[in-house]
């Protein structure tokens, strides 16, 4: 029974987690797109001759890394809310 229980509460979770990394995907990142564009208009422009330097992390691969968490999250928060 607890395992049935354990694995209900798992799924529900992970079901919830994609469903908030949805919702923030597609609420939260046309709002981060306009900020981003924003700053980059507003920035000062770079001196000639200077490069301009290379993010760690591009922002296509920011979009796939933070929208998975919150799956992850939402498994534990689950079983732990039971």
């Amino acid at each position: 029974m607890i395992t049935a229980l354990l694995a209900r509460g798992l799924l529900v979770g992970l079901i919830a987690g994609l469903l908030a990394g949805g919702v923030g995907t597609l609420l939260g990142e046309p709002q981060v797109d306009r900020a981003i564009a924003f700053e980059e208009q507003s920035a000062p422009q770079a001196e000639p001759g200077t490069q301009e330097e290379e993010p760690l992390v591009s922002r296509p691969g920011r979009r796939g890394i933070c929208s998975w968490p919150p799956a992850c999250t939402g498994c534990p928060w689950a079983v732990c809310s039971r």
